[in-house]
This record gives C-alpha cells, structure tokens and sequence, in this order.
C-alpha cells in the first residue's frame, strides 16, 4: 500500500476529487431517490437540487485546487512529470468513454420511448425503469452520468497509479 507521503500530488489530487465526488454523488442519490425509484420533483426543487449540487462541487473542486495550489508553491516539487500526464490522460479517456456511450443510450431511449408510445401506443407499451418525459428523470440520468463519469476518471487514476504503471 502506498503512504500518502510517496504519492505524487497528481495521484493526492485524484483521491481528494475521487473522495469528494463520491460523497456529493451520494448525497445527489439520497435526495432524489427512494429505494430504487427517482422521486419526482416540483420544478424549484429540482431547480434548487441542481443549483445547490453545482454550487457544492464547484466549492469544493476550487478548495481541492487551491489547497494543492498552495503545495506546489511551497515545495516546487509539485510539477507533473509524464507518467502523471499519460496517467491522467487514460482517466481522462475512460471517463469520457463511459459519459460518450451513456448519453448514446440515453439518446436512444428517449427516441425509442417517444418512438413506440407515439407509433403503437394502443398495441405495444415501452416498459421502462425511467420515464424521460418528467424532467427530475431526464436530470437525474444527466447528472448521475457526468458524476459517475468523473468518478470513473479519477478510480482509472487512482488504479493506474496502484498498479505502478
């Protein structure tokens, strides 16, 4: 196991984000959902859900930038070098894999929905666990795939620099 004094600041700022996404995460599930189902939300509450939830992360990503900012100005030694680059670039990717073919399925599941409710409404009924004609399903989809996105990004981080690649 590595020590947090042998990591490099890259692979301390992926756990810091990796710890702080999962529990906003969290708190964004708990507040929208009960057991399994999305709870639907009056539009100021989603409006204020989303708004709060934004407002959250973006204070808490600057803390993490400034504190890590604060480091590097006082060691010098916080420069990342190319194994931190290629390492953060396959976080990168891999996140942006996850949220490219997410939002392709959710795409077509919104068209396949609208698609045989409109066409064979009166033959055939599109089952589905989300209906994305109510907005707080529609959200909550958007949001829960950016989080879990970031999330990715950062476990493919933390694992690469786990397995010493």
């Amino acid at each position: 196991m590595t020590l947090i004094e042998d990591m490099s600041e890259t692979q301390r700022k992926a756990w810091m984000t990796l710890l702080v996404d999962s529990f906003v995460f969290i708190y964004f599930i708990k507040a929208t959902m009960t057991g399994f189902s999305i709870d639907t939300m009056s539009p100021g509450g989603l409006a204020e859900l989303f708004i709060g939830i934004i407002i959250v992360t973006i204070i808490l990503h600057a803390v993490i930038a400034s504190v890590f900012e604060l480091r590097k100005r006082k060691d010098d030694e916080g420069g990342k070098d190319e194994r931190d680059i290629a390492i953060e670039r396959k976080g990168s990717s891999y996140g942006f894999y996850f949220l490219a073919i997410f939002l392709n399925i959710l795409v077509g599941h919104i068209v396949l929905q609208n698609s045989v409710e409109a066409l064979a409404s009166d033959r055939v009924s599109f089952v589905s666990v989300f209906d994305f004609n109510n907005t707080s399903h529609l959200v909550f989809a958007l949001l829960a795939a950016a989080f879990i996105g970031d999330i990715i990004k950062n476990a493919v981080m933390v694992l690469a620099y786990r397995s010493g690649e």
